[in-house]
């Protein structure tokens, strides 16, 4: 007897509400959570299209650090879970009491619904009303404020507001703007220990020790990881012996790296040789394949920012943890998609790279340039 196939997925059509555009997509639900999201091709605005923050509406609806329930600030400093009606009597009872010792003008409102979901400012504006003040502030404030200027130098008033017709423009100048990450279907975010080991180098004491350096074993530092801008790593400066990898942390060839120390921590690199690394970095064991490496290099790429803000807080030396690598979520699409985004990145990486020459090339021709003027101003040739 033939086993009984796994049911269908349904695909149930909505809208992504974290912006102004209210893209079209489809969900699979079960058990009251997004199981997959893909953009909707029947919708006529998006057409399909979806963006990641769309891909990351169920990590923004059920993540762990969402708060389920009211919480009350004790005495200590801890916090108390409470009921919403207790949440509201006395959240409406300070306000009243505010409202009524110094008028409405001592309180202020801030929120209400961005630009893709207004239902906050429908409750918002009762609220304002009630609290009897005048001042209502949004993240419109930060983020639209010099399009309502421009909007009212442009045609009289203020509240004229007016999109873009891209699709009717003859010359479109975009920048900053990418499809590489359009039309993941399928994609999932996958927590960084999920799919690899991340492990973190060793470095062989004293440093130098003929005891331990000098043999035939290539042994990685930061330094060959930062030396240029390149994906993959050829060579190490520095070598260790067998006693020097007992010491260390040996890694294969087409293992995925990591600086976790300093000023250039952050920078991923694909060795292409084996050997020891140190444990300025760390590296990325036993990588699922349904990940391309060269996929998660430019991840890894796009996060050394973030890397360097999040390492240097409070604290001299920036430093970045495996526990922190570990917990991190990566977009990880079907392989093809994968090998897509690979190939347009690279096109990316030459062109940018022809760019760095040319200015490099047109700072030099400036500076010969420079004498020359120079010297004709004071013949008075100019």
């Amino acid at each position: 007897m033939k086993g009984s196939s796994a049911p269908a997925e349904t695909w149930q059509p909505t809208a992504c509400i974290l912006c102004s555009r209210n893209c079209g997509v489809e969900v699979a639900v079960e058990d009251g959570h997004l199981k997959r999201i893909r953009g909707d091709k029947a919708s006529p605005l998006s057409r399909g299209y979806i963006c990641q923050k769309a891909t990351r509406l169920e990590h923004y609806q059920n993540n762990a650090d969402r708060l389920s329930a009211p919480l009350r600030r004790r005495p200590d400093g801890s916090f108390e879970e409470v009921s919403w009606e207790v949440a509201v009597a006395e959240i409406a009872g300070r306000i009243r009491a505010i409202r009524d010792a110094h008028g409405g003008r001592a309180l202020a409102y801030y929120g209400g619904g961005g630009q893709g979901n207004h239902l906050g400012g429908v409750y918002g504006r009762g609220l304002v009303a009630a609290m009897r003040t005048r001042y209502h502030y949004s993240a419109l404030a930060q983020e639209k404020t010099g399009d309502f200027w421009v909007n009212g130098r442009l045609f009289g008033r203020q509240t004229c507001h007016v999109a873009e017709a891209v699709e009717e423009a003859e010359n479109l100048f975009a920048a900053g703007i990418s499809s590489l990450f359009a039309s993941l279907d399928g994609c999932v975010f996958s927590r960084i220990e999920d799919i690899c080991e991340v492990v973190r180098g060793g470095s062989p004491r004293p440093a130098g020790s003929p005891t331990y350096y000098g043999g035939d074993i290539p042994f990685f530092k930061v330094g060959d990881l930062t030396k240029d801008d390149g994906k993959f790593l050829y060579t190490a400066e520095s070598s260790v012996n067998d006693l020097g990898r007992a010491q260390s942390r040996f890694i294969e060839a087409d293992t995925l790296m990591l600086t976790n120390s300093g000023a250039t921590l952050g920078v991923p690199k694909i060795t292409k040789i084996a050997g020891c690394f140190n444990d300025g970095s760390q590296a990325f064991l036993n990588l699922q394949r349904s990940v391309n490496i060269e996929f998660a290099y430019y991840f890894f790429k796009s996060k050394t920012p973030w890397f360097r803000e999040v390492s240097a807080r409070g604290q001299g030396q920036p430093n970045l943890n495996t526990a922190m690598t570990r917990r991190m979520e990566m977009p990880v699409p079907t392989l093809d998609v994968q090998r897509r985004i690979v190939s347009e990145l690279d096109g990316l990486h030459v062109e940018v790279n022809a760019l760095k020459a040319a200015q490099v090339e047109t700072a030099a021709e400036l500076d010969a340039l420079l004498p020359s003027l120079l010297d004709r101003a004071f013949k008075g040739e100019l």
